[in-house]
């Protein structure tokens, strides 16, 4: 085989590949965190200020799975008081399976997410609470069986 034909099948197939790869990529799936990532993103040094407020107190939130429920324990400071807010559990690997719920502790300070409204795996917990106007912020990661 001549040499220059050779260059020729050489080039040929560098594009070949160069045009499978973008195919393929562009078929890629690519989810952000959340779908109002950048809206949030504004919001940053707030989120920051209530972490250290949460990360401050003397009792802190606690998150588990305990009785077939995730179970979310405010520390005492809080019960009895008007709590709002909300519970974000997001699974990384299926943004489909992610939950919302409103922050509606019991007297006893508990919270209490039924493991029926979850799927299997690791979820990330985001509890966010405003108490006396004061806004505090928890993350916790999270193994459902």
């Amino acid at each position: 085989m001549h040499w220059g034909l050779r260059i020729v099948l050489l080039y040929l197939g560098f594009a070949a590949m160069i045009g499978t790869l973008v195919a393929m990529s562009m078929g890629q799936r690519i989810d952000l965190v959340s779908p109002t990532y950048y809206e949030e993103e504004l919001h940053f040094q707030q989120d920051i200020d209530a972490s250290r407020r949460a990360n401050a107190l003397s009792e802190p939130l606690q998150v588990e799975f305990r009785d077939g429920a995730v179970e979310i324990r405010f520390p005492e400071l809080f019960h009895g008081k008007s709590l709002e807010g909300e519970i974000l559990l997001t699974k990384p690997d299926d943004p489909s399976l992610d939950r919302r719920v409103v922050v509606q502790p019991d007297t006893a300070g508990v919270q209490r997410v039924r493991r029926e409204d979850l799927a299997f795996g690791r979820y990330d917990v985001k509890v966010v609470w405003t108490a006396d106007g004061i806004t505090y912020r928890t993350d916790r990661g999270l193994m459902l069986p």
